[in-house]
This record gives structure tokens, C-alpha cells and sequence, in this order.
């Protein structure tokens, strides 16, 4: 015959152990997801920090080129427009750059 003897206990320690190995699984998930998430964060704070280094150094050295045109002038670039005629703004087209290549 069959013995019956333990069967509950055994039954209990059986389901105690599947559920305690998926409360492990969804405790490694949840912490997973956390040092993924927080990863993500520092990264994108190194990026912006290094954009916002980068940005704070070319400001640094535009600062340090002394203007050349009108005094007061953010952008040296400005400087390329030659004369005026009557209401045109004329402009210098022979160093256009090829945007196509």
C-alpha cells in the first residue's frame, strides 16, 4: 500500500520552495530594473556634463579672441558681411561651403 505518512509536510516544504524561488526571482528583477534605471541616469548625466564642459571651454575661448569688428560682438562669424548697398546686405558667396559632400 501506499504509506501517506509525511505527505502534507512534504507537500508544504515542496510549495514553500517553489515560492520562495520566485520571490527570489522577482526581487532579482526589481533590483535589476533599479541598477539599470540608475545606469541610465548617471549616463545622461555624463553626457550633459560633458556637453555643458565642452560648451564652458569654446565659451572660455571665444571669450579670449579679441573682437575684431565692432567691439561688443558675440560671434566673430558675424564679421563676414563686407558692405552695404542701398537696402542689400551683400555677402562673400566664392567660400560658400558644398553642403552636398
Amino acid at each position: 500500500g501506499i504509506d501517506p505518512k509525511g505527505f502534507f509536510m512534504q507537500m508544504f516544504t515542496a510549495q514553500f520552495g517553489a515560492w520562495l524561488s520566485w520571490a527570489t526571482w522577482c526581487g532579482l528583477t526589481v533590483f535589476a530594473l533599479l541598477k539599470l534605471c540608475r545606469y541610465h541616469q548617471q549616463e545622461n548625466i555624463r553626457v550633459s556634463m560633458a556637453k555643458e564642459r565642452k560648451r564652458l571651454i569654446n565659451e572660455d575661448l571665444v571669450q579670449d579672441v579679441p573682437a575684431a569688428g565692432q567691439p561688443g560682438r558675440d560671434n566673430p562669424g558675424q564679421d563676414r558681411v563686407q558692405t552695404l548697398k542701398g537696402n542689400q546686405i551683400v555677402v562673400d558667396v566664392t567660400n560658400r561651403p558644398d553642403l552636398l559632400n
